[in-house]
């Protein structure tokens, strides 16, 4: 039997034949051809498996034909159709197997054949390449078939033209489809390969035969083939959000460039990352895709082995801060790209934290690896510093949204600082405006807090001294300049650095550094009359020589020493730091920063012994005097640590301390202020807004005598509080060192303004709305005066809200304080200056009779014991009965005294407000006998106590200064429960929007009384025998009756016209009775 191995142009294939054998033993010539017809019935059935160069798969065959047997000038013509059916016709196991013969046809047909065809052979490959990739899956994105064979098998073309390799015509034909936005490229994740291969074929064209000469590096490539790929960059790049479903086809990106560095020259690169970054920057679609693409850019091309030399580290200088940036983009331009692109991150506003994190972890990297880098002598370590000298004006502008890895920004920032040359330093900050010097000093002093207990703030402290020093020579005559910013922003800093807790940091600040300042700043520190300075370096240096290390109260004490000596050389005398070291000792009592002071006062002594063996005797006496006066301020600390237990007793030490600087208004002001502060821990609001008044209405009297045209005087103040216009004011010019008023702010209209801002916070936290209200009215002349209209537009929407509030309160029934009248005696409080002194205390509406008790039981417990003190009945007390050993205590609920006739104390509040005078009612008979329950033997004891004071006040307990008692007979007792009836009802009616619940309650217990006498009993009392009583009472008493009446009856048509109809029912049952009860009156009135 047999059959063709090959016929009909097609090699026979694996698969089952069935042969029938044939009788002869000669066959003819032509026997392949004929078909036996003999022996059909005994057909030979077999499988056949050749071994051959010819494929299985005829559309292979097919394909393979096309390519190599066409001749290029028709190869279109002939083959479009065959050609593209044969390819995609192709079964995927079969071209799965012959991929690699396949990719080098196309990459063949490619680079020969024409225009035409070589575009057919390039989507032929990327055919492929999809195919191979859907056939045998793989999660890498790098599958291992195609990686293999563009790293192992693929060879560029060899007899291709110099204008047609292989880098050639992928470039271009990619660029070609890419711009027609063929299917094919949609979703497409094999970049990778194809620039793998035009690395590769652009390697081959320059290496194959010799080493090309460097200097000809620009000519190395054709200026077509460097425009085609600077095209494809952006083709690929404007668009690439939309065409891809994810980053994966880019991420081979950073290595083709980083290998282009290699290949090409080098500023051509650069213009290809140019227009990549150009084309994501404009995406702003999607900011966090293009911001990926470029930090894997910037990665690759950081940790590329030559990155510093392509930064062209030289030295550099700066002539103007608006075109550094430009300059350094022409000299450094892979370190400014990474800046562009850390302060673009920024400048995006809600760029997600995870990109700037991303960009700013790229710096830090890059700089870490330097920082390792021990090759480096110092001048090549300043200049590879030096290129990125643009991230710290780009942190300056920016530092506000520094957020995400701020300790990134911060440690990348002081990098620089500290390895840049100090030459670079000076000539930017000498280019720098006075606003930016103080943002890069505010910066300084933020990362003092970020850094505070971390391993790297020693080093930064370093760094700053050694700023600060720098920039001080090199600007000291400026810096000492009026109203220079920068100067009061550097002492800021220093206070920081003193303020540092650790001996090995503070060592290094208090010499050689602060010496420094001191020698060079000491016309500023004791001369100028800005003493803000001053006092910020004392307050920490006085709080040293109260620490327990001694090394650290040594070199305090020294320098504190060294200041009084620089104020005497500067000034022939010590007062600046007379003023300025109580003003820090009065700032560290006030804030608490010295409870105990014990080894302060050794620092102290040590200092006087010292002058009094190193200075004359005259100097050692001024410093005396000083040291004195910090002692009698010590002193005073004593007496507040010995009564913290006592709010009140607290608050007029602080009180007592402001007033004994009448003379020296500075230090006034910083007690006031440390009373505000005081009374806020205590929740106080209304009495540390009066503090801040206090200061403000100083203010105002400094001010006018300086002749500032203000539209408000001290007088303005009196409706937010009578009594704070019986404060002292400042003492006569003459006893006055004006320049201890320049030296601080708060005697300026913005200090002013500040005051009377906080006062009328802390009064709407105190709901005080009345005088919020009054405090904005001021606010809102002062800023028209001062034509800032932007802020008077601030203050009356807030006018507004405050208003509301105000009304809404009233509605729910806001509650005021409560005032209780506390006596004491005993011997133990004769230091106190308290046996037998009386005080109204004023508490917050919540404590009630039995809470005060405990209060003052909780206070005065710790200063004698629970078992020394006693609380005992409002009677009077026979002194010589009580024991020495003990503090005894009366305590009685009052409320303010007003009489009827006063109709500007028409509601609540105004009650409240100005009082001074206050009244405690208790029932009281003639004689030793019981007392009365009867109305008509039931007399009244009026006990009014008259403050030195009002309230509101800055202190919320004032001294009796006056009490006097009345003893109403039954008639007149009579008549008052009236009139007060009477009061209570007409603050209603006259409320501008009346409480229901609190009008029922009055009608109900006026007209239809449970508890005391009503009218008609009173009436029945007084006005049927009324030859019993005073005709004046008599005829009081009908007026008052009649006055109830009309009162009661208005009450209940305003009350009908404001119920829901549930309460109708009850309202007609007042009516009867008000009717049966006018009946009554109208019978004993008239």
């Amino acid at each position: 039997a047999y059959m063709p191995i090959y016929r009909d142009g097609r090699f026979m294939s694996d698969d089952r034949y069935t042969l029938y054998p044939v009788t002869e033993t000669v066959l003819s010539a032509n026997y392949l051809n004929e078909i036996p017809l003999e022996n059909r019935k005994y057909p030979f059935t077999f499988r056949s498996r050749a071994y051959t160069i010819y494929p299985q798969d005829r559309h292979l065959v097919t394909f393979s034909e096309a390519i190599q047997l066409v001749p290029e000038w028709d190869f279109v013509m002939a083959t479009r159709q065959s050609f593209d059916s044969a390819l995609q016709n192709i079964g995927p196991t079969s071209l799965v197997e012959h991929f690699i013969v396949i990719l080098n046809e196309l990459f063949y047909a490619m680079c020969t054949r024409i225009e035409k065809a070589a575009r057919e052979a390039f989507l032929g490959i990327i055919y492929v390449l999809n195919t191979v990739s859907k056939t045998v899956d793989e999660k890498s994105s790098h599958h291992s078939l195609l990686l293999s064979y563009v790293r192992y098998v693929f060879v560029p073309v060899k007899d291709a033209k110099e204008n047609r390799q292989v880098h050639n015509e992928i470039v271009k034909n990619w660029v070609y489809f890419l711009k027609r936005k063929h299917p094919y490229f949609e979703h497409f994740n094999f970049n990778w390969f194809l620039l793998d291969a035009i690395t590769k074929s652009m390697a081959f064209s320059l290496f194959e035969k010799e080493k090309p000469d460097e200097s000809k590096r620009k000519s190395w490539f054709s200026e077509e083939y460097m425009g085609d790929l600077k095209e494809l960059m952006k083709c690929l790049f404007t668009h690439a959000h939309k065409t891809f479903k994810s980053l994966d086809p880019f991420t081979s990106f950073n290595i083709f460039l980083k290998d282009l560095f290699y290949l090409m020259d080098r500023g051509f690169v650069f213009k290809l990352i140019h227009t990549i970054f150009t084309a994501l920057s404009n995406n702003k679609n999607d900011q966090i895709f293009a911001a990926t693409v470029k930090s894997k850019i910037l990665e690759a091309l950081i940790h590329f082995e030559h990155y510093v030399p392509l930064n062209l580290p030289v030295d550099v200088h700066i002539t103007s801060v608006s075109s550094m940036r430009d300059d350094f983009r022409k000299r450094h331009y892979p370190a400014s790209l990474l800046v562009d692109e850390i302060e673009l991150s920024l400048a995006n506003g809600p760029q997600p934290n995870v990109s700037r994190s991303r960009t700013i972890g790229l710096l830090k990297s890059i700089l870490k690896k330097h920082e390792s880098e021990t090759k480096h002598d110092k001048p090549r370590r300043e200049r590879i510093t030096a290129i990125y000298f643009p991230f710290i004006v780009s942190v300056i502008e920016n530092h506000k949204e520094i957020k995400s890895a701020e300790n990134d920004w911060l440690l990348c920032f002081f990098f620089i600082l500290k390895n840049c040359s100090r030459r670079l330093l000076c000539e930017w900050w000498r280019q720098e405006p006075q606003r930016r010097q103080v943002d890069f000093l505010s910066i300084l002093s933020h990362s003092l807090k970020v850094f505070a207990t971390d391993s790297y703030r020693t080093e930064i402290c370093c760094v700053i001294m050694e700023l600060m020093i720098d920039f001080t020579m090199e600007e000291r005559e400026e810096l000492q300049q009026p109203e220079n910013p920068v100067l009061p922003k550097m002492f800021e800093l220093i206070q920081q650095l003193l303020r540092k807790e650790s001996y090995e940091i503070l060592s290094m600040v208090y010499s050689p550094f602060l010496r420094f300042i001191v020698h060079v700043f000491s016309k500023t520190l004791f001369v100028l009359p800005d003493t803000s300075s001053c006092e910020a370096i004392n307050v920490e240096i006085l709080r040293h020589c109260n620490e327990p290390d001694n090394r650290l109260r040594n070199l305090a004490s020294s320098m504190f020493f060294l200041l009084l000596q620089k104020n005497l050389k500067e000034a022939g005398n010590i007062h600046r730091m007379l003023v300025q070291s109580t003003v820090a000792i009065s700032r560290l009592v006030g804030e608490h920063r010295l409870q105990e002071y014990a080894l302060l006062n050794m620092s102290l002594e040590s200092i006087k012994n010292f002058a009094r063996q190193n200075v004359s005797e005259a100097h050692s006496a001024l410093i005396e005097d000083l040291l004195n006066q910090i002692f009698a301020l010590l002193r005073y600390n004593s007496q507040i640590s010995e009564n913290v237990f006592d709010p009140e007793m607290v608050a007029d030490i602080y009180h007592k301390i402001s007033l004994s600087y009448f003379n020296s208004p500075n230090l006034r002001v910083t007690w006031l202020n440390n009373l505000s502060g005081y009374h806020e821990t205590k929740n106080n609001f209304e009495e540390a807004a009066l503090c801040k008044i206090n200061i403000a209405v100083l203010v105002v009297l400094y001010l006018e005598r300086n002749n500032h045209q203000l539209p408000i005087n001290k007088a303005s103040f009196k409706c937010v509080s009578p009594a704070i216009m019986e404060e002292p004011g400042l003492p006569e010019d003459c006893e006055l060192d004006e320049s201890l008023f320049k030296s601080n702010n708060i005697w300026r209209i913005q200090g002013l303004l500040e005051m009377v801002k906080e006062a009328t916070v802390l009064m709407v936290k105190a709901t005080m709305y009345e005088i919020a209200l009054e405090l904005y009215s001021i606010l809102t002349l002062l800023y028209k005066s001062t034509r800032n209209y932007t802020e008077l537009s601030n203050f009356l929407t807030d006018y507004l809200s405050t208003s509301k509030l105000l009304i809404e309160s009233n509605k729910k029934g806001r509650l005021f304080p409560q005032f209780y009248r506390v006596r004491f005696f005993g011997m133990l409080l004769k230091d106190l200056d308290m046996d037998g002194k009386e005080f109204i205390y004023k508490k917050e509406a919540r404590v009630n009779l039995s809470v005060m008790q405990q209060q003052l039981k909780d206070i005065y417990s710790q200063k004698v014991g629970l078992e020394n003190l006693e609380i005992i009945p409002n009677t009077e007390v026979d002194t010589s009965k009580l024991q020495p050993n003990k503090i005894y205590i009366q305590i009685a609920s009052v409320r303010q005294f007003s009489s009827m006739n006063d109709t500007s104390r028409d509601s609540p509040f105004h009650q409240y407000f100005n009082a001074n005078e206050f009244i405690f009612e208790s029932a009281h008979t003639a004689g030793k006998g019981p007392q009365q329950s009867e109305t008509s033997q039931q007399q009244k004891k009026k006990s009014i106590f008259r403050c030195e004071l009002s309230f509101p006040y800055i202190k919320n307990r004032l001294q009796i200064i006056e009490k006097s008692e009345v003893i109403l007979t039954p008639i007149e007792n009579a008549i008052e429960l009236l009139e007060e009836r009477i009061m209570k009802l007409r603050q209603e009616l006259n409320a501008a929007e009346p409480r229901v619940n609190v009008l029922q309650q009055l009608l109900q217990g006026s007209i239809v009384p449970m508890v005391n006498e009503g009218p008609i009993r009173i009436c029945e009392i007084f006005l049927a025998n009324q030859n019993q009583y005073p005709e004046v009472h008599i005829q009081a008493l009908k007026r008052v009756l009649q006055q109830f009446s009309r009162d009661c009856a208005f009450a209940l048509t305003l009350n009908k016209s404001i119920i829901t109809p549930e309460y109708m029912e009850f309202h007609n049952m007042l009516n009867d009775r008000y009717k049966i009860m006018r009946q009554k009156i109208m019978e004993f009135t008239e």
